[in-house]
């Protein structure tokens, strides 16, 4: 038998929309000024402490390094319960635009209203007994900047690393190739400008045969996603989901030139969290990992989406 590492750079050839949550934002209570920042759960326990009929804006800001060619999206849970601007511009909410992810978090263009470098978002609404303020999202065709800090933890058979809260939206990648050592995972898409991608996402490259080897397996070590979906030459393959990762390709290689593709098929972990538990989530993930501040940090927990080796075995 035999091996060839396939190592190198892998071309992005499809992915889903690119998202960039914000759940830190200033409050301002009617009559007083705007808060340091916070997150929105410190958020929403001003705003119930202000009591019912109080008024109240939000205050987000993010950053563009690099605009996007592509229409971006804000996406938020209700908004016909606030009034919401984009860099100055009011945004309409038509009823009928469509949702992301869930029925509840409804999006609205904002392309016209987002610029290069510094923008802010402003959120204003009245407090009453069903008020929550939650997270809000930038979605699109964009690549999402990310700091990785370091390999926080291993626990219940997950990775876990902590990264920097200074996420900027720019390109959106066109390949992915090793991140180094110092990394969880060598090929890592959360620290290769996805660090909250939920969807899916294909990945190719080109390998050469002098002869199609007896037996001919395309094998992932590492593998962090859902499910993989493998495709040999424009036909599909096979499909994995637990370890060891192996695929049968010998029927759809030939002598020369061939060209593999990856689907990684990613879960919603990164993009809702719990993002600031330090230390990782446990196998369950409960509502009060999302609010223990016994564990809190502002820095975001994630985990590695991508794989460590991809090689073709015989």
């Amino acid at each position: 038998g035999g091996a060839i590492e396939l190592a190198g750079d892998w071309t992005i050839t499809s992915c889903g929309a690119n998202a960039l949550p914000l759940d830190t934002a200033r409050i301002q209570l009617e009559g007083g000024g705007p808060s340091a920042p916070m997150c929105l759960l410190d958020a929403q326990r001003i705003a119930a402490r202000a009591g019912e009929g109080t008024r109240f804006r939000l205050l987000f800001r993010f950053e563009v390094v690099a605009r996007a060619q592509s229409a971006i999206k804000l996406v938020m849970e209700h908004p016909e319960q606030f009034r919401t601007w984009v860099s100055g511009r009011e945004i309409d909410w038509q009823p009928d635009a469509g949702w992301w992810i869930d029925p509840a978090l409804r999006e609205a263009d904002v392309t016209d209203a987002v610029r290069d470098g510094e923008n802010d978002i402003v959120v204003s609404g009245v407090v009453t007994r069903l008020t929550e303020l939650e997270s809000i999202y930038l979605t699109g065709a964009f690549g999402v900047s990310a700091g990785w800090l370091r390999r926080e933890n291993e626990l219940a058979g997950q990775l876990f690393d902590r990264y920097s809260p200074a996420f900027r939206i720019g390109a959106l990648p066109t390949a992915v190739g090793p991140v180094g050592h110092r990394h969880s995972l060598r090929y890592d898409l959360t620290a290769s400008g996805f660090p909250f991608f939920a969807g899916r996402v294909k990945l190719a490259r080109q390998f050469d045969l002098p002869a199609v080897p007896p037996g001919l397996t395309l094998e992932i070590a590492g593998l962090r996603a859902a499910v993989v979906n493998v495709a040999v030459n424009g036909q599909h393959a096979g499909a994995s989901a637990w370890a060891p990762h192996r695929v049968p390709i010998g029927a759809l290689a030939r002598p020369g030139r061939n060209q593999v593709e990856l689907e990684l098929v990613g879960t919603l972990r990164n993009l809702l969290g719990p993002h600031h538990l330090a230390g990782g989530d446990p196998s369950r993930t409960n509502p009060e990992h999302f609010q223990d501040k016994t564990r809190w940090t502002d820095d975001y927990v994630l985990t590695p989406f991508g794989w460590e080796q991809v090689r073709l075995c015989w």
